[in-house]
């Protein structure tokens, strides 16, 4: 966002602010659209969402310093984290195995992790020699391989989501 022309103040002051706000609200939304959509929708719309948000950062670097383009794209990306987060954990929680799910939970969770931590290098390497706008629609490129697998199982999580709303009281 400096590279655009936000300071450091305007983005610690806005951004935070909408990070966290848009991060509370999408947790909620995320939890009440599960329960609607279950499982499988939620995780492939979550995932289209957090998907296109990458979008309005390519517009926000071809625009420039344009603080509805910056506000939109900070409070989208991070409502639709949010939600995708809450059907991560969904899922997770729908994979493991009762007798061992401390660890269960805790080995998916790494792993969900992964590539947030391995893949730092080379996404600043392109941000660094593709600019920005490259940067971001890789970014939303790159969803699509995790969307096509979730839609490529979807009867397995459909199974997992059947069989964990019958086991609710």
């Amino acid at each position: 966002m400096m590279d655009v022309g936000f300071s450091k103040t305007e983005i610690a002051v806005i951004v935070k602010a909408l990070f966290t706000a848009s991060s509370l609200v999408g947790s909620v939304l995320g939890g009440i659209l599960m329960v609607r959509l279950g499982l499988l929708r939620s995780m492939l719309a979550f995932g289209v969402l957090q998907a296109v948000s990458n979008l309005l950062y390519c517009a926000l670097a071809l625009a420039g310093k344009n603080w509805l383009i910056m506000v939109a794209a900070v409070t989208i990306e991070h409502l639709a984290a949010a939600m995708g987060g809450i059907a991560l954990v969904a899922l997770i929680m729908a994979l493991c195995d009762v007798r061992y799910s401390a660890f269960q939970y805790a080995l998916l969770s790494v792993l969900a992790l992964l590539p947030r931590y391995s893949l730092g290098y080379p996404a600043g390497w392109v941000a660094d020699h593709g600019g920005w706008y490259v940067y971001y629609v890789m970014s939303f490129v790159l969803a699509f391989p995790g969307l096509i697998m979730v839609y490529l199982s979807r009867r397995k999580i459909d199974a997992l989501d059947r069989m964990r709303s019958q086991e609710r009281p």
